[in-house]
């Protein structure tokens, strides 16, 4: 037959990488081994190993062709699209997506997305057929992890990468909550980094979250940190070599144990101001920026009694140009949304559930559907999946469609970023059980390919994650801060 790109599901879109190609190979044939790029012909990929009804393939160059019709499979399987689950925005049952596991070679898993299943005012629709995928392996796409230790009994909860010492490679900061510091480890320049320097953040503080922003326009990173045990947030001014100061605390409130801080301009005024997330509080406080660095005391919003706000980002989600509050609400299971009205001071919450004893851990923000409205997504630790919420534009979002990380998979931290290339940004996950991190490439219109997942060693209960080229080559790499393991991992991309 003659190759016919027009009725292929691929039609209209951009395939320039191997890796994408090698991801859609896997995800829907079934048997496929792996995939070669073809640029003779826009779009098709060479595919070897596959099982597929002969009149949907031609042959090129000692290889066959698949466009990607929906087709048959020789097993008498049925191909979908990308599987996934979506659940109401209001209170409704949700019924879970049934999902398979892979074990790939080298402790790589992928885990299946299964039956559709859409949940919305109580009624309940599931698809009728099931592909069981098999996404390129993440250690195909990724080196295998290296650490660097912070200490026996460390306990590394989170970090954060920032060029501290202006030698424009990111360097890692990182919480050290059982031992109540913060290291920071600088990168030679290559990817590799040299033992970390702690600073104390005070004895009893728990520190849990950290950033680097700088506070006092000094042109240097500062550090942020959100002491859960100390009911405070610190600032460790940068000395302007990448060395930092005695830290500086403000009071959120006892017992506030905040778990959560971020670092942003919120009043117009060109100063970082500072939001946290006060968990047993039920609120968020917004200190000012004095604009040398020191902070007025909070100002809080409600974010409901008995919701555990656990984790806080700032962006513009309404495009008026002003920085939102999103949170993740760790008990009451939603992400909350509190609008600014533009001088720093915002509207009350607006909450999305996430699922019943969805456990919302973390929220990360950014356009996955390519409408140039940034969307949710929120890393659902109880229920093992991770939730999407698209946004109507106007800062309302819809209802939230989910994609397994694995049955007992825990995750806690999620990061949304463009790894393969195709200029759509992929969601990178660390799940704390099953001690691995996953990533699910984004098929392109928001949408996402079942996990596939490197390993963070036995143990590791990897906590947090960030995405950033470390390595000076133009391809972002995974960090990731394995509180078991007390280390912290770096999985450079291939």
């Amino acid at each position: 037959m003659s190759y016919n790109s027009t009725n292929s599901l691929l039609f209209g879109l951009t395939i320039n990488k191997k890796l994408f190609c090698a991801l859609q190979c896997a995800h829907y044939v079934v048997g496929c081994n792996t995939a070669v790029f073809d640029s003779s012909a826009v779009p098709q990929c060479l595919l070897l190993g596959e099982t597929v009804i002969p009149t949907h393939l031609i042959v090129s160059s000692n290889a066959i062709v698949y466009d990607f019709q929906k087709i048959t499979m020789s097993n008498g399987s049925t191909t979908t699209t990308a599987a996934s689950t979506t659940t109401a925005a209001v209170a409704s049952t949700t019924t879970a997506a049934v999902a398979s596991t892979t074990t790939a070679a080298a402790a790589s898993t992928t885990t299946a997305a299964a039956a559709s299943t859409t949940t919305a005012a109580a009624s309940t629709t599931t698809a009728a057929s099931t592909t069981t995928a098999t996404p390129i392996p993440c250690n195909m796409a990724f080196t295998a992890q290296k650490t660097y230790s912070t200490g026996s009994g460390s306990g590394p909860m989170s970090l954060s990468m920032t060029d501290v010492n202006s030698d424009t490679t990111p360097d890692i900061i990182v919480a050290l909550y059982n031992q109540n510091m913060v290291g920071v480890l600088f990168n030679f320049g290559n990817g590799t980094f040299r033992s970390q320097t702690t600073y104390s953040t005070g004895s009893g503080s728990d520190p849990q979250r950290v950033s680097g922003v700088d506070v006092n326009s000094d042109s240097k990173p500062d550090i942020i940190v959100a002491n859960n045990g100390g009911n405070g947030v610190g600032v460790l001014f940068n000395a302007g070599n990448g060395t930092f100061l005695s830290q500086i605390t403000y009071s959120t409130g006892s017992p506030s144990y905040p778990p959560s801080a971020a670092a942003a301009d919120v009043n117009n005024d060109n100063k970082p101001d500072i939001v946290v997330a006060n968990q047993y509080s039920g609120n968020v406080g917004v200190l000012f920026n004095f604009g040398n660095g020191t902070f007025r005391s909070q100002t809080t919003y409600s974010t409901g009694n008995n919701t555990g706000p656990t984790s806080v980002v700032l962006v513009d989600v309404n495009a008026d140009g002003q920085r939102d509050i999103i949170i993740a609400n760790l008990n009451e299971g939603s992400v909350g949304v509190l609008l600014n009205f533009g001088n720093g001071t915002f509207h009350p919450i607006t909450s999305y559930l996430t699922g019943n004893n969805s456990k919302a851990r973390s929220v990360s923000i950014v356009d996955v559907n390519n409408d140039n409205k940034p969307d949710i997504i929120v890393a659902n630790y109880g229920i093992n999946n991770i939730g999407v919420l698209f946004n109507f534009g106007n800062g309302t979002f819809g209802p939230q469609t989910t994609y397994s990380t694995g049955t007992n998979s825990g995750p806690m931290s999620v990061a949304a970023v463009d790894i393969n290339g195709d200029n759509k940004p992929d969601i990178i996950v660390a799940n704390y059980n099953a001690n691995n991190v996953g990533v699910l490439y984004n098929v392109g219109d928001g949408t996402f390919l079942p996990q596939t997942t490197c390993s963070t060693g036995t143990s590791s209960q990897p906590r947090s994650v960030s995405v950033t080229d470390i390595n000076n080559d133009s391809k972002p790499d995974i960090i990731v801060a394995n509180y078991g393991a007390d280390n912290i991992g770096v999985l450079l991309a291939n």
